[in-house]
């Protein structure tokens, strides 16, 4: 059974899960379409009986995961899905994320393979790809969401994190999280109240307030970066 993964037809696969003899208590845990809700819908999808053919299957955006559409690598070297585009419409300096996402797409691709080959009972081994897949999705979409911010603004978002955490005690380093995810908390309060006071793009006022909001973005995007570092140092000590 093929399913869909784009974000805005997470509720027809939820719609689809239900027709299709699912838990309607679970489906109300994973209505949110976050990325771990859609993945957990997909996967729910997956283990389903053949019973609906009218279905493709879609990872944001449009990321096409069904066995029987999957190309073998060697046979795609030079190809790249079109959501990413072309290397040559970002800079410079977002060539590393552009041939990171691209990576990370064939990852969860074979991921996905590798999760429907297991037996039902191998819940470990179940578990550890989902882990698997999750993690990367999650870095795949930080990364996308930074080509297609280039792409609307022709900025640059950070996609790793500057600052040097190597001489900070685990100590330091947890109070310093705490510190981090309260900065996230706020940024993404201001960010909000902006966007709601964004003006018309034929006010005066827009293009100057649209900067003072990219920037507030910018600055999320580093505080979150420089968070999941410290709680990647954290995780292997």
């Amino acid at each position: 059974m093929e399913v869909f993964w784009h974000m805005d037809e997470h509720l027809q696969n939820i719609e689809i899960y239900l027709q299709n003899g699912g838990n309607p208590k679970i489906a109300d845990r994973y209505r949110i379409p976050t990325l771990e809700n859609r993945a957990k819908i997909a996967y729910l999808l997956s283990n389903l009986p053949q019973r609906t053919k009218n279905i493709t299957q879609e990872i944001k955006p449009k990321l096409e995961i069904s066995e029987e559409k999957i190309i073998p690598e060697e046979k795609k070297e030079t190809e790249k899905p079109k959501f990413l585009g072309l290397i040559t419409q970002y800079p410079v300096q977002l060539h590393s994320a552009y041939s990171e996402c691209f990576s990370l797409w064939i990852s969860i691709c074979s991921l996905k393979l590798k999760l429907n080959a297991v037996a039902p009972d191998d819940e470990e081994l179940a578990y550890e790809f989902q882990t698997d897949m999750l993690r990367n999705i999650h870095r795949f979409d930080r990364l996308k969401s930074a080509l297609e911010h280039y792409n609307q603004y022709k900025e640059v978002l950070a996609t790793e994190s500057a600052r040097d955490f190597s001489k900070m005690t685990p100590l330091d380093l947890d109070k310093e999280r705490r510190n981090l995810s309260s900065a996230i908390c706020k940024r993404k309060q201001t960010i909000s109240k902006k966007e709601k006071e964004l003006p018309e793009k034929s006010s005066p006022l827009y293009h100057k307030r649209l900067e003072a909001l990219n920037k507030k973005k910018r600055e999320l995007e580093e505080l979150i970066l420089d968070e999941e570092k410290i709680i990647e140092i954290l995780n292997s000590k």
